[in-house]
């Protein structure tokens, strides 16, 4: 039977996994690899990922926490202790995820567990992170939004040829992935919109970018503010 406490924490838990991942930029299967990576096996799934991101799945065993557990010990001891504990094809993407701690110690299998099980409060995110400001909820289409700020970046900037201003501007992407920049790129120019999955992954690596290419703080809600201003959205 389900206590009171067992609702909030797995609340709680979905809403620090979800703002944990969008902020590290990474797609939903690179964590399930980041987390098999650092675990040595493979003890995740997408759609269970997904699944408690959103609150459809109800029920995890220990083998969800043990890999969020070796991925979140992995980045602390990156960020932390400046310490390789990952080697392979997704080592540099370690710097990426922020660690979570508490009292200044990483959380582990335990921790999670807690957190999910409403026994503990889960730590506080980051504010900003790889330079960016986070933002739960903005209330503009924040796709077009994010398409016309990096536009406007572009002509700033001085191209004159929007396509040279935008391989500029992806050079200060978080990711070479060609097709997540193939999809920005038709989103930018107004071509396509992003599914709501892309749009909590892209709109982190948006602003990194655009504070990159333009020297200037940029934020989600510096995006939507600016769209609200110009009353096009």
């Amino acid at each position: 039977m389900d206590l009171p406490r067992h609702v909030r924490g797995r609340e709680a838990f979905a809403v620090m996994l979800d703002s944990w991942i969008k902020a590290s930029t990474l797609t939903t299967n690179q964590w399930v690899r980041l987390g098999e990576q650092c675990l040595g096996v493979s003890k995740l799934n997408a759609a269970q990922l997904s699944g408690v991101r959103t609150g459809v799945t109800t029920q995890v065993g220990v083998a969800m926490f043990d890999s969020l557990a070796a991925i979140n010990n992995a980045t602390w001891q990156h960020h932390r202790k400046q310490k390789t504990v990952l080697t392979g094809n997704l080592a540099s993407k370690l710097p990426l995820v922020p660690p979570l701690e508490i009292d200044g110690e990483p959380l582990d299998l335990a921790d999670f567990a807690f957190v999910y099980s409403g026994l503990q409060e889960p730590p506080v995110l980051p504010e900003t992170w790889l330079g960016a400001q986070v933002v739960e909820s903005v209330p503009v289409d924040m796709g077009k939004a994010a398409g016309r700020a990096i536009r406007q970046a572009i002509t700033r900037k001085g191209y004159t040829d929007p396509l040279d201003g935008f391989a500029a501007f992806i050079s200060s992407y978080p990711t070479g992935d060609k097709d997540r920049l193939g999809r920005l790129r038709e989103v930018c120019f107004g071509l396509s919109e992003f599914t709501p999955e892309e749009l909590d992954r892209e709109l982190v690596a948006i602003c990194v970018a655009l504070k990159d290419f333009t020297g200037e703080g940029w934020s989600q809600r510096r995006i939507a503010e600016s769209a609200v201003q110009q009353g096009r959205l």
